[in-house]
């Protein structure tokens, strides 16, 4: 079966852009993020350091990772450190179990 376009540019995007990113900077943040641990916790702080957080009923379950790497752009662009691999769990976990269409 053959995967749809928004399938292999999510895992391209994935594979080449946000996990080196993860990984590269999962190790390096000297404790500044060890006290972020629960995933609202995580949402207001890593997503508040650029903007308002958006309501987590704002895009569905399949959307929230393609926004959160996008998100993980921005911050390169901007000279920003990106999310660690804990923090992005940790968000994504809390965005999709209160995405749109979920009760």
């Amino acid at each position: 079966m053959t995967e749809s376009l928004s399938v292999r540019v999510w895992r391209t995007l994935f594979g080449f852009v946000l996990l080196p990113s993860l990984i590269a900077c999962s190790g390096n943040n000297n404790g500044a993020t060890a006290n972020v641990t629960s995933g609202p916790l995580a949402f207001r702080q890593g997503c508040g350091r650029c903007h308002l957080p958006p309501k987590p009923s704002a895009h569905r379950v399949n959307e929230w990772p393609r926004v959160i790497a996008r998100m993980q752009q921005h911050m390169a662009t901007q000279g920003k450190a990106p999310l660690t691999a804990e923090q992005s769990a940790e968000i994504l976990d809390y965005l999709t179990s209160h995405a749109l269409g979920t009760s």
